[in-house]
């Protein structure tokens, strides 16, 4: 399985999920905001979207991926400000990285019931709920 690397592709495969799902989706106002946000039964859902290189195509190192990941938990939490009903999601690349670092921080994931989807270069999305019902963080393949 090869690594999805740029945020743009993870962004599309998850919004195609998305959609597969019957999610209203809405497209991108600006370059700033939410990177998804969509809807279903009229419940809003937010989504950060990661990648694996920076802007000129070169490989993020494990220091710059940490960095990304919890500016994109951090920007989930403001989004709680303005819609506290909100579900949370993060989309990442299929990643050992990104899956040991979501291990670790599975404690604050469930306390802010953030959904995490890790997509592969294939478009399979893999859904773990980190949400308060749930004593771990749980896996379902879609």
């Amino acid at each position: 399985m090869s690594l999805l690397p740029k945020e743009s592709e993870v962004e599309e495969k998850m919004r195609e999920h998305l959609r597969d799902l019957d999610f209203e989706v809405k497209e991108r106002t600006a370059t700033h905001g939410v990177d998804i946000a969509a809807s279903i039964n009229g419940r809003d859902h937010y989504i950060e979207v990661e990648g694996n290189t920076k802007p000129d195509g070169g490989p993020l190192t494990s220091s710059q991926k940490y960095t990304h990941l919890l500016r994109a938990v951090g920007q989930l939490c403001l989004r709680l400000h303005d819609n506290p009903d909100a579900a949370l999601g993060l989309a990442l690349p299929e990643d050992e990285y990104y899956r040991n670092k979501v291990d670790k921080l599975q404690t604050a994931l469930k306390r802010l019931n953030v959904t995490v989807y890790f997509v592969d270069s294939d478009g399979r999305v893999e859904k773990r709920v980190c949400g308060q019902d749930t004593l771990r963080c749980s896996q379902t393949v879609t």
